[in-house]
């Protein structure tokens, strides 16, 4: 699905599609590895096991998840979706560039630090905030790579580095914000080098800085919720930078802490054993959730809450500590209204993807494309843990917060039409 079209010269290694896809072979592969090999180990332990019906009706979403989604991504049927390209960027000249830099770290020190504390505002803010680091961050590889002897890119993309790690070591314990700023090296460097290079010695490269970053990510789940902390943001950082090193000389502890695989499988087949008798059955949820989502509660008391949360606490594993539980993909669209409706949803994800690995195959040498694949990868590789409905949302908020800022710099400096395309791949 990814390695064999890439060497056979058909597809890029690096796209959404290909990032969905190392979400899947974690989160549903491995996943499934541990479900049936260390079930007794897993929360969903205390309250269910896993039928021979449960175990069929899984492997079935799966099918149907994948004819869905090789239907959106390759047929006929979704075609429409390349007619319809993002196609006037800023220029990619230097002032255009440090424009949109300091934009984005503007407004990310501003909501992500809630100096704006009005309802509603505040959270937008914060969201906005985390949304719009990594596309920064990859602006300043960029601005850094027309020169790199230049002292002033080399300050600038060291601050927007420091400035990005704050955020992503402070901002919740959650892995996304890193991995979407370490993200940033290995997709610039695919399309401003692998991407012609020898294929082999493309994956080769590209198969080492992975490791790499999965040893910063790992590292960093050891660490990340570790108690105590003097509550400033910049103390915390750097007593995370410190501890950085050697959780990252202990690799054996990051898989114990769900670096792969983990609980996800484990979740979706209690879900699809007890759900219904846990929680009331809710057609299209994932779709009620996205629309309500931006609706304060105060305004909507009822509105959908992620299954992530309501299941482990309606059985009752909240009384251990607060917890969200990631459902799955085939779990969460499997309450979303049965096997029926999990082709129907992979379908569109495919179309989505088709739509916007079109856009990188015929503007590969775009920066504000590429990165705004920098912004949203690490929400998108967590599509298949689920929460499915808040991995869209963070996708959709790297668009409507840095488009905006596009727009704006197009107006002031200039505007370019669609990047030209060019050559797909390199001779094998």
């Amino acid at each position: 699905m990814v390695i064999v079209p890439y060497l056979r010269g058909r597809r890029d290694l690096i796209s959404t599609w290909t990032i969905f896809f190392a979400g899947m072979a974690n989160y549903v592969g491995i996943s499934s590895w541990q479900a049936g090999s260390f079930w007794g180990e897993f929360d969903i332990a205390r309250y269910t096991g896993a039928s021979d019906k449960s175990v069929l009706i899984f492997v079935a979403g799966v099918a149907l998840l994948m004819l869905g989604l090789i239907v959106g991504y390759y047929s006929k049927m979704s075609a429409f979706v390349e007619q319809h390209p993002m196609r006037k960027w800023p220029v990619d000249s230097p002032a255009v560039l440090l424009f949109c830099i300091a934009s984005f770290c503007s407004f990310a020190v501003v909501g992500g630090s809630f100096f704006i504390q009005i309802p509603i505002l505040t959270q937008i803010a914060a969201i906005g905030g985390q949304a719009v680091i990594p596309v920064a961050v990859a602006l300043a590889i960029a601005l850094w790579l027309r020169m790199p002897i230049n002292p002033m890119y080399i300050a600038i993309l060291i601050f927007v580095l420091v400035l990005g790690l704050v955020f992503s070591f402070t901002f919740g314990s959650s892995r996304r914000p890193l991995l979407a700023l370490l993200a940033a090296g290995p997709i610039l460097l695919y399309f401003k080098w692998g991407r012609y290079q020898n294929r082999p010695k493309t994956i080769l490269v590209l198969a080492v800085t992975g490791l790499f970053v999965l040893s910063v990510i790992g590292a960093h789940s050891q660490i990340r919720h570790r108690g105590g902390g003097t509550g400033d943001r910049i103390a915390t950082a750097i007593e995370t930078a410190k501890m950085l090193p050697s959780a990252v000389m202990q690799p054996q502890r990051s898989l114990g802490q769900g670096l792969l695989g983990g609980d996800t499988i484990s979740v979706t087949l209690g879900l699809i054993e007890i759900g219904d008798q846990v929680l009331p059955p809710s057609p299209l949820h994932t779709v009620k959730w996205l629309v309500g989502n931006p609706v304060p509660r105060i305004w909507w008391p009822t509105k959908p809450e992620g299954v992530g949360e309501t299941f482990p606490r309606d059985l009752g594993q909240w009384r251990y500590g607060k917890v969200n539980w990631g459902v799955g993909i085939i779990g969460q669209f499997y309450y979303d209204g049965g096997l029926y409706i999990i082709p129907f949803f992979g379908f569109l994800l495919g179309a989505s993807m088709r739509w916007f690995d079109h856009m990188l195959l015929q503007q590969p040498h775009n920066i504000f494309l590429l990165a705004l694949l920098v912004g949203f990868s690490a929400h998108w590789v967590a599509v298949p843990r689920g929460e499915v409905g808040l991995f869209l949302l963070q996708t959709i908020s790297v668009f409507l917060f840095t488009l905006p800022f596009y727009f704006v710099s197009r107006r002031i400096i200039g505007q370019s039409p669609a990047y030209a395309s060019a050559p797909a791949t390199a001779t094998a």
